[in-house]
């Protein structure tokens, strides 16, 4: 009983961690993450 305990704490973690990469990689998806400059805009005088 102990060690199927153990087994299945350790599959819920990974499945877990699953949901969260996907979720992640979702988010990434939608929010349209560009690679962009960061250099300050110039002012026009």
């Amino acid at each position: 009983m102990g060690i199927g305990t153990i087994i299945g704490a350790i599959f819920i973690f990974i499945i877990g961690m699953f949901f969260i990469a996907t979720e992640e990689m979702l988010e990434k998806r939608y929010k349209g993450d560009r690679v962009t400059d960061n250099k300050p805009l110039r002012r026009i005088k």
